[in-house]
């Protein structure tokens, strides 16, 4: 999993319009449920914020 705390990583994530699991596991080369994880632990922890989706896809942006 990218590690949170690494500012290339985030950097790379405030470059994104709008961050969906499917996005951040192509941009990394990581596997579509290790994306979804690294996004909830992002969101737990306030970087990032639900925006909208539903049950197969939910879609964040970056908090400024």
């Amino acid at each position: 999993m990218p590690d949170v705390n690494n500012q290339k990583v985030m950097g790379t994530l405030k470059g994104m319009k709008v961050l969906t699991p499917s996005v951040v596991a192509s941009r990394f080369n990581i596997r579509l449920s290790l994306a979804k994880t690294f996004l909830a632990e992002l969101e737990k922890r306030k970087m990032i914020e639900y925006v909208s989706g539903g049950k197969n896809l939910k879609i964040y942006k970056m908090l400024t």
